[in-house]
Order: C-alpha cells, then structure tokens, then sequence
C-alpha cells in the first residue's frame, strides 16, 4: 500500500539513488534486485519521481521478505535523506514526503 502525494516529486534524486543502490546490490551479491533497478533506469519516465519512491518501497519489500536486511535498511536511509519517510505495517508499506 503506497501513500499518493498531492505535491510533485522530481525523478533526478531518486534516479541517482536508484543508481547507487543498484551498484551496491551488485556488491552485496543481489543481482537479481539491482537488475530491476537498472531495466527501470532504461526505460522509465525520467520526470515523475514518485513511480521512482513506489519502485524502491516494493525492492525494499522484496529485499526484507529475502532477509536481506541491511540492503533494505540502505534503501529506507537513502529515501529518507530525500525527504520520504516510510512506515511498515501489517498491511505493507506506505510513504509520505516530509
């Protein structure tokens, strides 16, 4: 469950973000969820940040049902130093920009 935002987001951060988790992932052996970064990265909307927030939630999603912890924390912090705030539930993950 992703939290719409009324204000829009602009793609370049998110964009280098997902740039360097994907090369961090390749490092840390999760090939498979830097893969879907970088398919994003050649082929998705460069001005609407907010698919780019959506798509990290559910890789983060992914990476904590793999046990992958520290990968998804890297994804929570670097989201977080762009102003998005995430909150887990029972129901799944929303977001909301500060």
């Amino acid at each position: 469950r992703l939290e719409e935002e009324s204000k829009p987001l602009g793609a370049a951060p998110f964009i280098e973000l997902s740039s360097e988790l994907a090369a961090e992932f390749e490092a840390a052996g999760a090939g498979n969820f830097a893969a879907r970064i970088r398919d994003a990265l050649a082929k998705d909307d460069r001005a609407d940040g907010t698919p780019w927030v959506e798509r990290l939630v559910r890789i983060r999603e992914g990476l904590r049902a793999a046990k992958q912890w520290q990968l998804a924390d890297r994804v929570r912090d670097g989201l977080g130093s762009l102003g998005i705030v995430l909150e887990d539930s029972v129901q799944g993950t929303a977001w909301k920009s500060e």
